[in-house]
């Protein structure tokens, strides 16, 4: 029998400039309460780096709605994603003082920071990219002013995979508690874990995007799913072969 009482958790990805009130409210209505919005700093330099498809800045509409968002009882999660890029440091540092005046401590908000990375395409031998060292300087500056009031605040600059998590061996002993170490399981490498992109693709990673093997299946217009059998079972290879590298990063993994 096909069981009707299981729950699905969803997260959103989203610039956040069509998330005004009545549009989060109907979304956590329908049980969408996770979500994650990029800012490139404040608003000049997000101006400059995002504008609309028009042309049209957008930094001014996106923080309206985060106020909003931050001034009503709604229960949602938002992970507020900065971008440090090359020169962009005194920018991200003025936002962070308006995070922290304007959104007040809100524990729905938190905060993740990351430099910005090469994930292909066309345009990405165009991109300036900081270094290592540069960004970490600047998150671990970024934390600390986050964390001194009480915000939740995470770098993922130093992490060895995109998710920003270290992967051990399932085969290592934990000394102190003599138990197994569970490795790091990727979202990607979870056989029911689906990106829906806006064409209606269903994708496995949110950074492989420009690979065949990424591109798994489609949602119809009738609601329907079809699947590729062959690239599902690619993604979630690691839970055959128990090899934590598959678990942590089926992307990179060699098979």
């Amino acid at each position: 029998p096909i069981r009707r009482d299981w729950r699905a958790r969803r997260e959103m990805t989203t610039n956040g400039y069509l998330l005004d009130l009545a549009t989060l409210t109907a979304l956590v209505e329908l049980q969408q309460k996770r979500y994650q919005i990029t800012l490139d700093g404040d608003e000049p330099e997000h101006n400059r780096t995002r504008r609309s498809a028009s042309g049209e800045k957008t930094f001014d509409k996106i923080w309206s709605n985060l106020v909003t968002a931050h001034q009503s009882s709604l229960d949602f999660s938002i992970i507020l994603r900065l971008h440090i890029m090359p020169g962009n440091a005194d920018s991200l540092f003025r936002l962070a003082d308006r995070i922290i005046g304007e959104l007040n401590g809100d524990s729905r908000f938190n905060i993740f920071i990351r430099e910005i990375s090469n994930l292909g395409g066309p345009t990405s031998g165009q991109i300036a990219y900081i270094t290592r060292q540069e960004a970490q300087a600047t998150a671990d500056k970024l934390a600390h002013m986050f964390e001194d009031q009480g915000i939740s605040a995470i770098s993922g600059v130093a992490g060895l995979f995109e998710s920003q998590v270290e992967v051990k061996e399932i085969g290592k002993i934990d000394r102190e508690h003599d138990e197994p170490i569970a490795p790091y399981i990727c979202y990607a490498a979870k056989p029911y874990h689906f990106v829906i992109r806006p064409t209606g693709k269903i994708v496995k990673c949110t950074v492989d995007f420009n690979s065949d093997r990424n591109a798994v299946g489609e949602l119809h217009a009738d609601g329907t799913i079809t699947l590729d059998s062959a690239k599902m079972d690619y993604w979630a290879r690691g839970y055959k072969s128990h090899n934590s590298l598959e678990l942590g990063c089926p992307a990179h993994a060699k098979s």
